[in-house]
C-alpha cells in the first residue's frame, strides 16, 4: 500500500441526500472518496457497510480502512435515524436507538478517526447535526438530546486535539428536501418556511460545497456552522 497522491475523503453516511452531495462535491475537487451506508453508493466512491453503533463493527471499518488507504485527511459523520414520539410515550428502544445512532455512533468513529489522525498529525472531523440540536423540538426529545451531544462532543475533541493538528467542526445543514421533510405534511412544512428568513429551504449543492470549503481550512475548529435561513438563538 503506497501513500495516496490525493487527500482522503471518508463520508459517513454517504448514500444519503445530503452524503452523496458531499461525495460528489469531494470529488470534483479531486479527493479520494471512502464512503459508507446501506444503499447503492455514488458512482466513484470505494464503499464499506459496518454497524457504526457496534465497537466490533467500528473495527471491521477500521480495519478495512487500513488495508485501502495510509491516511484519512477528512471525515464527514452523517448517520443517524429518527424514532418521534412525546416523551410520556417513548419507549426505551426508542430513545436508545436514537442516541446510539447518532451519539454513540460519533463517539466510536471518533476514538478510531483521532487515533489514526494523531499518527499523521493532521485531520479535520465534520459532524452533521441539527437545529434541534440547539433548541430542541417537541416529539424529538430522543433526537435534539443526541445532536446536542454531538455538538458538545466535537467541541471537546476541537479543544483536545488541537495541538495535534486535528480539527473538529459542526454543520448545523437545516431543511433541505429529503426523506424526512416527505414524511412532513403540509401545515409543519409551512412553518419551517415561514420560520426561515429567506422563505425557504437550504440549497443542498451549498451545503456540500461548504463542507468541502470547510475540510481545507486549517485554522477553525470547535464552531457550529448555520447553513440555513433561520435565525440561530443567542447563548448567554
Amino acid at each position: 500500500m503506497t501513500e495516496p497522491s490525493r487527500p482522503v475523503a471518508l463520508v459517513l453516511g454517504a448514500t444519503g441526500v445530503l452524503g452523496s452531495a458531499v461525495s460528489r462535491a469531494f470529488l470534483t475537487r479531486q479527493f479520494e472518496v471512502i464512503g459508507t451506508g446501506f444503499q447503492h453508493m455514488p458512482q466513484g466512491i470505494s464503499g464499506f457497510r459496518f454497524d457504526a453503533t457496534s465497537a466490533d463493527g467500528v473495527d471491521h471499518l477500521q480495519k478495512w480502512l487500513e488495508s485501502r488507504t495510509e491516511r484519512i485527511d477528512v471525515a464527514v459523520h452523517g448517520i443517524g435515524a429518527n424514532r418521534d414520539a412525546w416523551l410520556m410515550k417513548m419507549s426505551d428502544a426508542e430513545w436508545m436507538n436514537v442516541m446510539q445512532s447518532h451519539l454513540k455512533s460519533a463517539y466510536l468513529l471518533s476514538k478510531m478517526l483521532v487515533t489514526r489522525m494523531m499518527k499523521q498529525r493532521s485531520g479535520h472531523l465534520i459532524f452533521i447535526t441539527s437545529w434541534a440540536g440547539l433548541v430542541g423540538r417537541a416529539g424529538q426529545a430522543n433526537y435534539s438530546a443526541a445532536k446536542a451531544g454531538v455538538i458538545a462532543l466535537a467541541q471537546s475533541i476541537a479543544r483536545e486535539y488541537a495541538p495535534r493538528g486535528i480539527l473538529a467542526n459542526v454543520i448545523v445543514p437545516g431543511v433541505f428536501p429529503s426523506v424526512m421533510t416527505e414524511a412532513l405534511n403540509e401545515k409543519q412544512l409551512e412553518a419551517l418556511w415561514e420560520d426561515s428568513a429567506m422563505k425557504g429551504f437550504a440549497d443542498l449543492n451549498e451545503i456540500a460545497e461548504f463542507i468541502v470549503h470547510l475540510a481545507s481550512m486549517k485554522k477553525v475548529t470547535g464552531q457550529v456552522f448555520h447553513l440555513d435561513g433561520r435565525i440561530a438563538p443567542v447563548l448567554g
